[in-house]
């Protein structure tokens, strides 16, 4: 994720992300990168485009609950419906991590037409407190907070009324806000890669537990599937105890029907993902695997959870069309490395090692080398400071082991194949095209989609009242085509996903 740390390889892949990535059939051979948050550095408003669409169709609702329910989808320019004692709504959200003071590098994300004012964080903030607040959401959960500036980050919610709960590790952290008029805090647990929350409803004493996500990405289905199930595990833990367990303890203690929302940035989208399974059949079989990564086995013994059957909540609001894509970002990673290459081995194409060898020849005045004042101008002209960036630590290792303060052609260009190995095209395509004007010809290109981004209910529990779309179509053709995201009227590469849930009786 934003900092990209991840570990190239060339195996079949379903999908590979930040949109620098083609959708990949496991008959196509890609770069697939794993995007960890513990590692290395990562006009006009979106409401005020006067676009509107309502659409509302009705459809019969799969599992248990009311059987041909009406649906709505509503338009961004609508809040979500304000149910009270009836029932609730939730928004999820990965922000792309605020830059005030960490994530200097974000500004790399934006396409060349956005301006340096808006890629700024009082831009940004502006954006995202209109996309978070519009929505009316009664509990918002977003990922990829900061810890250092979460407080002045998100100051315009706790100004409208909410609390908060901030993940206690990470870099990149979760947090979960609630409307203090419409819930109160009972318990909070910070958990692999997840937040767990446990609300009671001020109106009709519900409790509502909410799992909020930011899953591993990359060739890593076993962490995903581990991380999701620790969280459902802490629900069931707290939910025995709140129901007396069954008469059981530990961890044969068995909970009530509860009100359980999963959601956040699972970054996968396979229908055929150990996560899916495990939140659709309450069980992944002891060494599944999934058919985008035949070499990792999820685990030796079944994982099961033991909170009901979920449904997706934002497909039963579209139904029966697919839902849309929750991520539009730049397609980079076929123009920028060699596919069908040796296993594990990552290659520029070249057109990408042609563009190197200009960038190298302009920074370098054309004497065939770089020497330490061509390096700093080059350093502040992709990173606008000396001293930090993963390309300036690369090119102080490449002169040490030279023993000269100078870079040749091959050590400039085994900089930037350090930073396509670690899946960070972004940041190759902002210096070789927007810093130094040598940039790899991307027209004709569609931007990468796909959906990373989830919200799930028990469906014995809640059903779904609405879903609220985040983009207008003029705004989502918009993205799909010529800007994609982030741009100068969205603030993240995702895109919020919100809906509303009415209570449904507790079985006995």
């Amino acid at each position: 994720r934003g900092p990209r740390c991840s570990i190239a390889a060339k195996i079949p892949v379903e999908w590979s992300p930040r949109g620098q990535a083609a959708t990949h059939a496991c008959t196509r051979i890609g770069l697939l990168l794993a995007l960890s948050s513990l590692c290395i550095e990562r006009s006009g408003a979106f409401l005020s485009s006067g676009f509107a669409r309502t659409t509302s169709f009705s459809r019969t609702r799969s599992g248990s609950g009311s059987s041909a329910a009406a649906r709505m989808i509503i338009s961004p320019q609508e809040p979500l419906p304000q149910l009270g004692a009836e029932g609730f709504s939730l928004a999820s959200f990965n922000v792309l991590l605020p830059n005030s003071k960490d994530g200097w590098w974000i500004y790399k994300y934006f396409g060349p037409s956005v301006s340096a004012e808006h890629r700024e964080w009082p831009h940004r903030q502006k954006l995202m407190s209109e996309i978070m607040l519009s929505a009316k959401a009664d509990i918002v959960a977003i990922q990829e907070a900061a810890a250092e500036s979460f407080e002045e980050d998100f100051a315009f919610m706790s100004d409208a009324g909410y609390s908060h709960v901030l993940h206690s590790k990470l870099r990149f952290r979760t947090a979960t806000f609630f409307k203090t008029d419409r819930f109160e805090l009972l318990s909070q647990f910070p958990r692999d890669r997840g937040l767990v929350t446990a609300l009671k409803a001020k109106e009709g004493g519900q409790t509502v537990y909410v799992c909020n996500c930011h899953l591993s990405a990359g060739p890593f289905p076993d962490k995903r599937v581990r991380s999701l199930h620790d969280s459902l595990d802490q629900v069931r833990k707290e939910a025995a105890k709140a129901g007396g367990g069954g008469g059981k303890k530990g961890a044969a203690a068995q909970p009530p029907p509860c009100r359980v929302v999963v959601c956040g940035d699972f970054n996968d989208s396979s229908e055929e993902s150990a996560v899916r399974q495990l939140l659709t059949k309450g069980e992944v079989e002891g060494g599944y695997v999934e058919p985008a990564y035949p070499h990792v086995e999820m685990s030796s013994k079944a994982k099961k959870q033991a909170l009901g059957t979920f449904e997706d909540s934002i497909a039963v609001g579209y139904a029966p069309n697919p839902p849309p894509s929750t991520f539009i970002a730049p397609l980079l990673d076929t123009l920028f490395v060699k596919e069908g290459g040796e296993e594990g081995k990552v290659e520029m194409t070249d057109a990408v090692k042609e563009a190197v060898g200009k960038a190298f020849q302009k920074v370098s005045g054309g004497k065939g080398y770089m020497d330490r004042e061509d390096i700093d101008a080059w350093l502040v002209s992709i990173n606008k400071q000396l001293g930090r960036g993963s390309e300036s630590r690369s090119a102080a290792r490449l002169m040490e082991e030279r023993g000269e303060g100078k870079l040749l052609l091959q050590d400039f260009e085994e900089v930037y194949l350090s930073e396509l190995k670690e899946g960070k095209f972004w940041g190759v395509d902002y210096d070789l095209d927007q810093a130094l004007s040598c940039g790899v010809d991307k027209s004709g290109e569609a931007p990468f989609q796909t959906r990373f981004d989830y919200v799930w209910h028990t469906s014995e529990t809640l059903s779904v009242e609405a879903v609220r779309d985040p983009l207008t179509q003029e705004q989502r053709a918009l993205a799909a085509a010529t800007d994609p995201l982030p741009n100068s009227w969205h603030p993240s590469d995702h895109l919020i996903q919100s809906c509303a849930f009415r209570y449904l009786p507790i079985p006995e």
